[in-house]
């Protein structure tokens, strides 16, 4: 059975979106140089310069109803990958961490959860949890799983950084917030409707070549970004959160309100140590790509699984 099936919409594999929520977190180490308030570009500078830091990112999706009020099996996908960053000799980031990710409607739920490390030419993925229908045979639940795919991997990065700053630069002080116990100065805005389309273009898949800015192109596409926050810790001039909320424009001039994506930092500079499991299964790249980058979620099959 596919994934698109059950959910009713053609939608990536819940691990892969949230597997996309990370590699975008990895979008905040990008974004070097920008914004006009000093503030806000010291943090900026900073979490672009920081050699290490914990992070938490969170994708949550509202699904909205099917053509004469339909209502879908699930309503909402959640997403959330916790764990440590560093960036290797080569000056691509690396994650190791957890994830979660869950589907629910109305009397429904499925989650999928375990661990995860993104380096810059592989995933690998040990689940505790998988929903049988995306792989009836449970081969890939309790094992280290590799996917040799360069997921980081991005053939225009100037061209995106440059696209990043009027987003960024348009941002303007919003008071003050205590979150998590730190009192932290807000910055909120919307970007304009043509840099979206810019970074839009830029993003997708045959601009950038990458599976991972192609998530954020699909979240483009068919909705706006209604809001951006930041928040910042101005003793230490560290970005803490960054909030991005996504709304669908619908036929009759209002809006849906789609999707937040959050992104938190913390621990700057920790001591930070990746290393490699052993991998026992292998999903093929084309099978990953098929996922991750086109929506077209199916059960993998058995020739698309190696031991």
């Amino acid at each position: 059975m596919s994934l698109s099936r059950v959910l009713g919409q053609r939608k990536p594999l819940l691990i892969a979106v949230a597997g996309g929520a990370v590699v975008v977190l990895i979008a905040g180490v990008l974004m070097s140089r920008i914004g006009s308030e000093r503030l806000l570009r010291r943090s900026f500078e900073n979490l672009a310069e920081a050699e290490s830091f914990s992070t938490n990112a969170e994708l949550t999706l509202r699904l909205p109803r099917l053509r004469r009020g339909a209502e879908r099996p699930f309503t909402e996908i959640r997403t959330t990958v916790s764990g440590d960053v560093r960036r290797a000799e080569s000056g691509t980031a690396e994650l190791t961490g957890t994830l979660y990710a869950e589907a629910k409607g109305r009397g429904n739920i499925f989650f999928a959860d375990g661990d995860v490390m993104i380096s810059e030419d592989e995933v690998l993925f040990r689940l505790d949890n998988l929903p049988v229908f995306l792989n009836r045979s449970g081969s890939l639940v309790k094992r280290w799983t590799r996917v040799g795919a360069p997921v980081l991997k991005t053939s225009n990065m100037s061209d995106i950084q440059a696209a990043l700053e009027p987003a960024v630069a348009s941002l303007a002080r919003a008071g003050t917030e205590k979150i998590d116990g730190e009192r932290l100065v807000r910055f909120a805005g919307t970007p304009a409707p043509e840099v979206e389309d810019a970074l839009m273009a830029l993003v997708d898949k045959g601009s950038s070549g990458s599976e991972a800015w192609h998530v954020l192109a699909r979240l483009l596409r068919a909705n706006n970004i209604d809001s951006l926050e930041v928040w910042v810790d101005s003793s230490s001039d560290e970005v803490r959160r960054i909030r991005a909320h996504f709304v669908r424009p619908l036929a009759d001039g209002r809006t849906f309100d789609f999707a937040y994506l959050t992104l938190s930092f913390r621990d700057f500079g920790r001591d930070v140590s990746i290393d490699r499991p052993e991998a026992k299964l292998e999903v093929q790249p084309r099978a990953f790509a098929k996922i991750f980058g086109q929506g077209e979620v199916t059960e993998l099959e058995s020739e698309e699984i190696s031991q």
